[in-house]
């Protein structure tokens, strides 16, 4: 099912791997880890399967593959 989110999909944030941390100041990666579990929205998708997502107050954004996620009926 992951395959099929289109944007507006609400999901799940399952995980926030590494690489996407890699590198990043310490800021952002605490504000990047604090989205687990919290339920967003599919902003786009984006070229090689990559979604582009927005965090939970509705700001843009941040890229997760579709394994990272799961789609919910949550309104967030």
């Amino acid at each position: 099912m992951a395959g099929n989110l289109r944007e507006g999909d609400r999901v799940r944030v399952l995980s926030i791997p590494e690489w996407l941390l890699h590198g990043l100041p310490l800021e952002d990666q605490t504000r990047l880890r604090a989205v687990k579990g919290r339920v967003v929205s599919v902003v786009k998708r984006m070229p090689h399967g990559y979604l582009w997502l927005s965090f939970p107050d509705g700001t843009e954004g941040f890229s997760l593959l579709p394994q990272d996620v799961e789609l919910t009926q949550e309104a967030g």
